[in-house]
């Protein structure tokens, strides 16, 4: 599934409030298999406290939908290790930590 995900928004650290769980949001398209168009899509992954744990996964708790229509969202784990590999590569960066300009 992996071949047919091109990055688009790259992740990003929020947390839910003050002292929420935090998260990372990115943004991806995907093609699906027999299809011509690339569709945009949306990732919410639930990560323990970076500053505590290093952002390694507390659970697998991945959220995909497609931003057109959110009421139509996908099996998280489908996705899992190449948004995954997106959130360790931006972390080991440090851009998933900067504030935009």
């Amino acid at each position: 599934m992996t071949e047919r995900m091109t990055l688009t928004a790259p992740p990003r650290f929020h947390r839910n409030g003050v002292s929420g769980e935090g998260f990372f949001a990115l943004g991806f398209t995907w093609k699906p298999a027999g299809t011509r168009r690339a569709q945009p899509m949306l990732a919410i992954a639930f990560y323990a406290d970076p500053d505590e744990d290093g952002a390694r996964p507390r659970t697998s708790r991945i959220a995909v939908l497609n931003p057109a229509d959110p009421r139509e969202t996908y099996r998280g784990d489908d996705f899992e290790a190449q948004i995954r590999q997106w959130i360790e590569d931006a972390c080991a960066t440090g851009a998933a930590y900067r504030e935009e300009v």
